[in-house]
């Protein structure tokens, strides 16, 4: 049995303002920040700004992660343990696969498919 409890106190007779980016928010679940101003009985709320273009993954090897970032350019990262005896050699394989993927993708982005 969870013998903890949770303690919530409930706010009557408030006045709410929303400030919303859709005209119609009726409904909907909003993301964004609320202000409880206890003294003047009001809560405000603010509707966050939508997010921006985000990285998108292309791939992946045995060590490494490779992604386009929203400014074009890709970003490699690489996890390795340096107790691998064959690790020069397994690193240079995937940095081919990794070039390969990139060119790829870069071909897929020109010929208009994502």
């Amino acid at each position: 049995m969870d013998n903890t409890k949770t303690q919530y106190k409930r706010y009557i007779d408030y006045s709410v303002d929303l400030y919303s980016r859709s005209d119609d928010a009726e409904n909907k679940l909003l993301r964004g920040r609320a202000l409880l101003n206890t003294n003047k009985g009001e809560l405000s709320f603010v509707e966050n700004a939508p997010r921006g273009p985000r990285s998108v993954e292309i791939g992946r090897t045995f060590h490494s992660r490779f992604v386009r970032r929203p400014d074009g350019g890709y970003t490699v990262t690489l996890r390795v343990s340096a107790m691998s005896p064959t690790i020069r050699e397994e690193l240079l394989s995937e940095v081919r696969d990794v070039c390969r993927g990139i060119m790829d993708d870069v071909a897929r982005v020109k010929g208009g498919k994502k």
